[in-house]
């Protein structure tokens, strides 16, 4: 204050000068605020990224060769293999196919069944309830062509296998429930030098056979006649094997 009373000058000019630095300084620190929040969480998220990877563990061989012979195994051509719980310890279990079909344990890859042929699998092994009896059926697909269902035990189900076309080989196959009745069919596709009759569709219903040595069938000399529905396009057709305990004829 003056000798009079009135403020100072350079009161005034400090307050004045002050004040407008006051704001300056909170407003910069507001937008390096909002600069380093989301610098912040994407450092967590790189070091967290990091921590996480440093904690997944190389894989470690459990076990190798389930289902060769003792020198030699069967070429694997390009089925995928498949899991499901064999033997019913609740422990899944896992069933591949080359030429024949094996059922390894999934703990250590002993041997539990084998399903023996001398025709190769193609597609990869598909597992589903067929009959909708809360039974899963082990459905495999080979050159030949053939398609077989197994029970859980390495039995062939009754009625099986099926030829679905009159050549070539089966490199497709999944199961579907296409109709609404909760059972399923196997879908195929054929692989052969011919530009029709690719896709068919299939489904027995016949009782399961039991476990035990398994005889040779003999294909019986009349079959069955299977209804066949064909597209417009001469490139695909579809055949609906009838419910029946014995081979229907192939598709010509």
């Amino acid at each position: 204050m003056s000798a009079a009373g009135a403020p100072s000058r350079e009161f005034n000019v400090v307050v004045a000068v002050a004040i407008p630095r006051a704001v300056d300084n909170a407003r910069r620190t507001a937008a390096d605020r909002s600069l380093v929040k989301p610098l912040l969480a994407g450092l967590l998220l790189v070091f967290g990224i990091g921590a996480s990877h440093a904690a997944v563990q190389a894989p470690v061989l459990k076990w190798a060769y389930g289902g060769c012979f003792a020198s030699w195994c069967q070429t694997g051509w390009y089925s995928s293999p498949a899991v499901v719980d064999i033997d019913g310890d609740g422990k899944p279990d896992v069933v591949s196919g080359s030429y024949d079909v094996v059922a390894v344990k999934g703990t250590d890859g002993t041997l539990l069944w084998r399903g023996t042929s001398g025709d190769r699998v193609w597609p990869g092994i598909a597992i589903g309830d067929l009959d909708h009896d809360g039974r899963p059926a082990i459905v495999v697909g080979r050159s030949g062509p053939s398609v077989t269902a197994y029970n859980l035990d390495g039995s062939e189900r009754g009625g099986w296998p099926v030829a679905p076309f009159a050549g070539g080989e089966v490199r497709s196959l999944a199961l579907a429930e296409l109709d609404r009745d909760g059972k399923l069919y196997a879908v195929v596709g054929d692989a052969a030098s011919v530009s029709s009759r690719q896709s068919t569709r299939s489904r027995r219903t016949a009782p399961s056979v039991p476990a035990g040595p398994r005889a040779a069938r003999p294909i019986p000399a009349t079959a069955p006649a299977c209804t066949t529905r064909t597209s417009r396009s001469p490139t695909w057709t579809a055949t609906a094997i009838p419910k029946s305990t014995r081979r229907p004829t192939r598709t010509t």
